[in-house]
């Protein structure tokens, strides 16, 4: 699988064995938004135990920020990701084992996605200049 790049705001999940980078973009959000409904209230939902994520909801998110990854690097394998395959994997990978990915994606999302967390290293990488 593809390497993950947490400067970018990626998020690695775990399935069957393979690392999938997934990428909080501006697609994947209005898509998931449109679909799932407001991502802070999602975010809401992963961390409070009693209202959690189904499967089906778990791999739509995945799902889109793993395309959104696919379609950044030109990969058609992730581009491809079936929706009904990546609930099959989450459900054998454990979904307690999945949520904290998840909510670290979307996370990033509400904060500003891919392009705020690059914005962010550069100006952290940028040297102060003399006045």
């Amino acid at each position: 699988m593809a390497t993950v790049n947490p400067e970018r705001g990626e998020v690695g999940l775990t399935l069957g064995g393979n690392v999938y980078p997934m990428l909080p973009t501006m697609g994947a959000a209005n898509a998931i938004e449109s679909t799932l409904g407001p991502l802070a209230a999602l975010v809401a939902r992963c961390v409070d135990t009693s209202k959690l994520l189904t499967i089906r909801d778990m791999a739509f998110i995945a799902g889109e920020c793993i395309r959104a990854a696919g379609k950044d690097r030109n990969d058609a394998m992730l581009t491809g990701v079936s929706a009904d395959k990546l609930a099959q994997m989450i459900f054998e990978e454990g979904l307690i084992n999945v949520l904290q990915p998840l909510t670290e994606v979307l996370s990033n999302m509400v904060t500003g996605g891919a392009k705020k967390k690059e914005q962010a290293l550069t100006e952290s990488n940028a040297s102060p200049t003399a006045s």
